[in-house]
């Protein structure tokens, strides 16, 4: 077994609930999840019309306009989650041995809906 220490230096998510860590502890202690009616498609021909949606999502604190449409909407999440851990952790990164750094990104099913548009065409 590995010796090797791991450490959780800061936060960063992008949830249904918003993308900044406090305000979403607030939200979910006061009760909320998150979790509303279906937005991004007609889901009406499904049984299941609620989920978890990001709403009103705006990449461009991010990326480029121009490279919106080259990456999916799971990777954009990731990437601005990526950028509030790394504030969020106050980590120089100009200071930092980066073979001994990294991060842990989760996704369950990354790239469907692109795949989804593809299959479509």
């Amino acid at each position: 077994m590995s010796k090797r220490r791991v450490v959780i230096t800061g936060l960063g998510l992008v949830t249904s609930l918003g993308t900044e860590v406090d305000a979403q502890w607030a939200r979910i202690c006061e009760g909320e999840s998150g979790i509303s009616n279906i937005e991004r498609f007609d889901a009406s021909e499904y049984s299941v019309r609620i989920a978890g949606e990001i709403k009103n999502w705006d990449p461009t604190p991010w990326m480029e306009k121009k490279d919106l449409k080259k990456v999916d909407p799971f990777a954009q999440y990731a990437i601005a989650a990526s950028d509030a851990l790394l504030a969020d952790s106050g980590i120089d990164l100009d200071k930092v041995d980066r073979n001994m750094f990294g991060a842990i990104i989760g996704c369950g099913i990354g790239g469907f809906q692109t795949f989804e548009e593809q299959h479509s065409r």
